[in-house]
């Protein structure tokens, strides 16, 4: 997991987008993020500057302000909204869908709300510790595209 400059984000390669919108979690942030197998987890807008999204879990946000926004729409905390489907609140939009081994699939219409389409490479890096980052832009990702060695999961 190289971190390709000086106080820079800790990347795990890229994740390229199937046709269908599957995605895979490289197999060291599986790990160090604790996801588990048949997990519900988030996604929630990355950044304005490096766009994307973010993937987490209800128990990594107990007790963060995140959580509260989650707690005060109870059809995406409880999972009870299609998964298909995602939910703008504020600026940000929110979406779930189901950890399947290391893949998950949220679905076409959830990643374009994410600026995400089939054949894209997104950077996977080590976010706030809140939440994995699947980032389409910004500087980091420039870098990434001349860094030799990244896996492509």
């Amino acid at each position: 997991m190289p971190q390709m400059v000086k106080g820079g984000k800790y990347t795990f390669g890229w994740s390229k987008v199937g046709d269908d919108g599957s995605m895979v979690i490289p197999p060291e942030a599986f790990v160090e993020y604790k996801f588990k197998h048949e997990q519900k987890v988030i996604l929630i807008s990355g950044s304005n500057k490096s766009g994307g999204f973010g993937l987490t879990y209800k128990k990594k946000l107990e007790g963060t302000a995140l959580f509260q926004v989650l707690k005060n729409n109870p059809q995406l905390i409880n999972f009870t909204m299609d998964d298909k489907t995602p939910v703008k609140i504020g600026t940000k939009y929110y979406a779930w869908t189901v950890i399947t081994d290391h893949y998950f699939t949220p679905g076409l219409d959830v990643l374009n709300c994410y600026g995400v389409k089939p054949g894209d490479k997104l950077l996977v890096v080590r976010g706030s510790g809140l939440a994995l980052g699947f980032l389409v832009r910004g500087p980091i990702v420039g870098f990434a595209r001349d860094y030799p060695g990244l896996k492509i999961f």
